[in-house]
């Protein structure tokens, strides 16, 4: 496993979540009054038909189906050791589509990160994937050299 990059991809992960989070924060901050007037009508405006009052039950999201592997992915698959088949099997649906996008080179790299980090850089921006590609192949060419 690449230790010291997934330790960069933690942090960079970090920095990024924290920066989304501000965000949200300053949307919510400025979205937030205008809530506030709008809850206020609603409630001089006269109660509500009990109707509209009760609780909904949630809706459940159905998981994201994957696609059909190709049968080029089949024949990769099925070349694969039963470790590797039932680990790729175990990534969140997301994770598994992403690595068919990537090169072979990535694609081996992708194979030696913890599945945390896997499923982290499947989240990023593809600007923030390809920053953090960058920073991987950097840390897999220093440390086969």
């Amino acid at each position: 496993m690449i230790r010291d990059c997934s330790s960069l991809l933690l942090i960079v992960c970090n920095q990024a979540a924290l920066t989304v989070e501000k965000e949200k924060t300053i949307r919510i901050l400025k979205i937030a009054p205008v809530g506030l007037a709008a809850l206020s009508l609603a409630a001089a405006g006269g109660a509500l038909a009990q109707d509209e009052m009760t609780p909904k039950p949630p809706v459940e999201q159905e998981a994201p189906m994957a696609p059909e592997p190709t049968k080029a992915q089949m024949a990769e698959m099925d070349s694969w050791p039963e470790e590797r088949r039932v680990a790729y099997e175990a990534w969140p649906v997301e994770a598994q589509d992403y690595y068919w996008s990537l090169t072979p080179e990535r694609q081996t790299l992708f194979w030696r990160l913890e599945d945390p980090d896997k499923v982290a850089i499947v989240a990023m921006s593809p600007d923030q994937q390809e920053k953090q590609w960058s920073a991987i192949e950097r840390v897999a060419a220093g440390s086969n050299g």
